[in-house]
């Protein structure tokens, strides 16, 4: 094993070439494991209730759907059914990573306590904080999310591309104390987004 001293005054592109390959064996999708599938979306919340119900609801195990990497869990027939037809329209955005962190170029986790249905399409969130920070600028900040997605989010490692972006900030960067300082000010002035649909406000 290197030394760790030595490994870190690496020049920054190699040491991010050599953390990739220790993290290659760690790429995940934002997915758990109930012992009875692998690669479980939402943790096993039903998708299509976000949209029906507007809220979490835990699906059953005896009712499940593949899409892409994932598998999801339904609460009913009707509900499996829906997905069945459309599952882009009812699998989370963004791979049910944090919709905010998508929009600064990284994976985060997210949390199915924390969503919002908007545009018909269903985000997640690591937390309130971040649903926050996201809805101060919801539809640039959704621009950003896509265009990074589309330009290899999607496919990058989920360690990797969050620690990238703690070395190499994307040119709008804001620290969590000044987005949540502009949370602040902005629910002050009576002026903080509230937008439609289900899920946080």
């Amino acid at each position: 094993m290197p030394n760790p001293a030595t490994f870190f005054r690496l020049p920054k592109t190699l040491f991010i070439a050599l953390v990739s390959l220790i993290l290659a064996a760690c790429q995940t999708y934002n997915t758990t494991s109930d012992g009875k599938v692998d690669n479980l979306m939402l943790q096993g919340h039903d998708p299509v209730a976000f949209f029906t119900e507007g809220r979490a609801v835990k699906g059953k195990d005896a009712l499940t759907a593949k899409y892409e990497v994932g598998s999801y869990y339904f609460t009913s027939e009707a509900n499996r059914a829906a997905f069945a037809a459309a599952p882009a329209k009812y699998a989370p955005q963004f791979g049910g990573f944090c919709t905010d962190g998508a929009a600064f170029d990284m994976k985060a986790g997210g949390e199915v306590s924390t969503f919002k249905v908007y545009k018909d399409k269903l985000y997640i969130f690591g937390g309130r904080g971040a649903y926050e920070a996201w809805a101060l600028n919801a539809d640039l900040n959704l621009q950003r999310g896509d265009a990074y997605w589309k330009d290899g989010l999607k496919e990058a490692n989920a360690k990797l591309s969050f620690y990238k972006r703690l070395i190499f900030r994307v040119p709008h960067y804001k620290s969590g104390a000044a987005l949540a300082e502009e949370v602040a000010a902005r629910k002050k002035a009576g002026t903080f987004p509230v937008l439609p649909g289900a899920g946080a406000q």
